[in-house]
C-alpha cells in the first residue's frame, strides 16, 4: 500500500474502536480479512462493489439493513476468530479449495457470473458463520455499533482530509 499522511494514527484509532475484542493489530490493507496465525484484521479505506454486494446479501440472507458495512465488515472478520472452532478440519479445507476456485474464475467471469461467485463465497460454512456472528453481534448492541461507526467515520475522515484536501 502506498505510504498515505496519517495512515498510522487512522489504524490506531480504528483499533482503539475495537479494543474489547482482544485483535492484535487492525489496519489498512487491501482488503478485509482476518489473520489466524497473527490474530489481526486488516480493512479496506476504499468502497467496492463486493462491498455493496455483500450489504446486499446481509439483507437478503439475515433481514438486516446495515446501515454501517465498515464496522458490519470489522466485525465479520472478528467472527472468523469466534466462530473458527464450528468449522471443522474438513469443511475448512473445502472451504480453503472453495476460495482457491472462486479467486481463480472470477478474474474472467461475466458480470452476472461475478456475482452469482460472490453469494457462493459469502455463504461458504466458514464465510456465513462469521457474518451471522457480525449481525448477531450487530442487532443486539446497535447503540455500541452506532458509537463505532461515529468514531471510525471521524477517522476515516480526518484520514481523507490529510490526503484529499
Amino acid at each position: 500500500m502506498a505510504k498515505l499522511k496519517g495512515y498510522k494514527k487512522l489504524n490506531k484509532d480504528i483499533s482503539k474502536v475495537f479494543k474489547d475484542f482482544e485483535i492484535s493489530e487492525i489496519k489498512g490493507g487491501d482488503d478485509y480479512a482476518y489473520y489466524f496465525d497473527r490474530q489481526n484484521i486488516t480493512f479496506r479505506i476504499t468502497i467496492t462493489e463486493a462491498d455493496a454486494l455483500f450489504t446486499q446479501f446481509v439483507k437478503e440472507r439475515f433481514h438486516y439493513e446495515d446501515n454501517y458495512p465498515f464496522i458490519l465488515s470489522i466485525l465479520h472478520e472478528i467472527g472468523h476468530g469466534i466462530t473458527a472452532e464450528d468449522v471443522d478440519g474438513f469443511v475448512y479445507d473445502w472451504c480453503l479449495q472453495e476460495k482457491k476456485r472462486i479467486e481463480q474464475e472470477i478474474v474472467t467471469a461475466t458480470n452476472s457470473r461475478w456475482e452469482e461467485l460472490q453469494y457462493e463465497y459469502f455463504n461458504l460454512p466458514d464465510e456465513l458463520g462469521a457474518t451471522a456472528w457480525a449481525v448477531s453481534y450487530a442487532k443486539s448492541h446497535p447503540k455500541k455499533v452506532r458509537k463505532m461507526w461515529n468514531k471510525c467515520e471521524k477517522a476515516l475522515h480526518e484520514f481523507y482530509a490529510k490526503n484529499l484536501g
